[in-house]
């Protein structure tokens, strides 16, 4: 009875699996889940937690923030570095993640001196 049990189990669950596998979810953030990035002026860098069931792709608005990584599959931790800010001015730019139909963006500030 037990056995029974568990196979209808099992079957349920591949079931529910499957209706749901072809929604794509895609969720972006730092160790908190935020979608904000604060550096200081000097070079730094930070995690950034893309968390997916599909294949992605990730840009950046600014060419002095770069990212180990460009796209990866399902769900990977990568790390975000900013070059040193020489201006008095803060700057900002924008990274985007795109899971096929599904867009995340980030928002990344650095200080100037």
């Amino acid at each position: 009875m037990k056995l029974l049990v568990k196979i209808l189990l099992s079957c349920v669950w591949c079931i529910v699996v499957q209706s749901c596998s072809g929604d794509t979810y895609l969720n972006v953030g730092d160790e908190e889940g935020k979608k904000e990035l604060v550096f200081s002026k000097n070079q730094s860098f930070s995690n950034l937690t893309i968390n997916s069931n599909k294949d992605w792709s990730i840009t950046s608005s600014g060419e002095w923030c770069k990212y180990n990584l460009g796209s990866g599959a399902r769900t990977n931790v990568i790390a975000i570095h900013v070059d040193e800010n020489y201006t008095k001015q803060d700057r900002e730019c924008v990274l985007t993640v795109k899971a096929e139909d599904k867009t995340e963006t980030v928002r990344v500030v650095q200080h100037g001196y």
